[in-house]
Formats: C-alpha cells, sequence, structure tokens
C-alpha cells in the first residue's frame, strides 16, 4: 500500500528512514571558523590556519568517499528510548549501491526490509508478508533528508550545505563529522547526527533526535 500524508503510520516509517539513511550517508563537514579577536592579528591568523586544514580534510575524506560506488556493512543498532529501561538492540546489513538506492536488512530481532531508491521509500514486514510505500516528494522533510544523504555519498559538497550546518575533527584517516539540520522541519525531529569513520568507511553513527531519544549503530565491513 502507498501512504497519504494524513497516515498515523507515516511518523514510525520516516523515523526509521532517517536513522537508515543517515546510518549509510557520508556528512560532508563545513569547515568552521575558529572565534577571533579583533585586535589580534595572531589570533586570526591562526583561525584562518584552522580553517584552511578542515578545508583540506574536507577535500581528503569526500574524495575518498565519493570514489565509494558500492558498500556493504554489517550493523548492530541500538536504540535507546525514554520509556525503556534497556537500549532495544537490532542487527543486519546495510548495503548502498550508487547512484540513489539504500537498502537496510534487519534480520534480528525480527525481519524486516527497509529499501530507498528514486523517489519511493519501500518497508517489507517479511515475517508478516506485509509491504508499505512512501513516496518520499509527499514529505519535504524527508525529502530533503534523503537529497542530503544522496549528496553527501556522491561527493556533493554544494547540496548538502544547502540543508545541514556540519563540522569536522580529525583527521583523514580518523575523522568525525557532526551534522546539524539548518530547516525547521527537519530539526523537529533530528537535533544533530555524529558519525565517525576510518579512511573511506564510516563504523559508527550516533543520531540524537529532539525528543530525547538517540540510537547507535556500530559497523564492521561485510565479507564480499
Amino acid at each position: 500500500m502507498t501512504f497519504g500524508k494524513n497516515s498515523l503510520n507515516v511518523i514510525a516509517a520516516l523515523k526509521a528512514v532517517a536513522m537508515m539513511l543517515a546510518s549509510l550517508s557520508i556528512m560532508a563537514p563545513v569547515s568552521p571558523m575558529a572565534p577571533t579577536s579583533p585586535t589580534s592579528s595572531t589570533s586570526s591568523t591562526s583561525s584562518l590556519h584552522a580553517a584552511d586544514a578542515n578545508d583540506a580534510l574536507l577535500k581528503n575524506v569526500m574524495a575518498r568517499l565519493a570514489s565509494v560506488k558500492s558498500a556493504k556493512a554489517d550493523f548492530v543498532e541500538k536504540r535507546f528510548v525514554k520509556l525503556l529501561n534497556a537500549p532495544a538492540e537490532s542487527s543486519g546489513v546495510l548495503i548502498y549501491t550508487a547512484p540513489d538506492r539504500f537498502e537496510k536488512h534487519t534480520k534480528k530481532p525480527l525481519e524486516e526490509r527497509m529499501t530507498v531508491e528514486r523517489d519511493m521509500v519501500t518497508l517489507d514486514n517479511v515475517a508478516r508478508k506485509k509491504q508499505q510505500q512512501i513516496f518520499i516528494p509527499q514529505f519535504p522533510a524527508l525529502a530533503a533528508i534523503v537529497d542530503a544523504m544522496r549528496g553527501a555519498l556522491s561527493g556533493n559538497l554544494p547540496q548538502l550545505q544547502q540543508a545541514f550546518s556540519i563540522a569536522v575533527s580529525g583527521n583523514a584517516t580518523r575523522w568525525k563529522l557532526h551534522l546539524v539540520p539548518l530547516e525547521a522541519s527537519q530539526y523537529a525531529y533530528i537535533h544533530a547526527v555524529d558519525v565517525t569513520g576510518r579512511d573511506d568507511f564510516i563504523d559508527a553513527i550516533e543520531i540524537f533526535q529532539s525528543d530525547g531519544d538517540r540510537s547507535l549503530m556500530s559497523m564492521t565491513r561485510a565479507a564480499p
């Protein structure tokens, strides 16, 4: 079935899609300028050097990640929900194929598949043999997130900068990216995303929701 705009089930589906997309995405960092003192030329020079270093790191990381045309990773995800005493854990496989296909195959505790391709999100509950679909353009916030993820994976920095405030730290072999949505419609759900990686591979992502809940997904390279 295809969700309509007023379907209550869309809310939970959009949350799941956002988490899946973020876990696959490469968040290209915008180089933050360090605070400068109007009376200190030394401080100003140091800030410029820091910005140059961040720009160099940005280009290095983006070049490596943009060269990845397909990727497969095993994941373990823990979701920390205020109403639960312990985190909810799931595991499975993540798959990306350039330019616009994402798949999250959850194997435990229940088998589910989530696929994002072109303008459609497909949710398959294998155990219950049910399928649901969401037309992405009907939901501006979701469309912005999907476009950002695709822009990141393809190395399209300008597209990312239109939607997010992004910072980078670390170095080319071990880096961390911090992403904050610029649009109020996105920020109302996702407060921030922290992504860590090594070289051209993301090994962890933590999503902080605006309601206080969060998810932490750890990834390892899957066997071919």
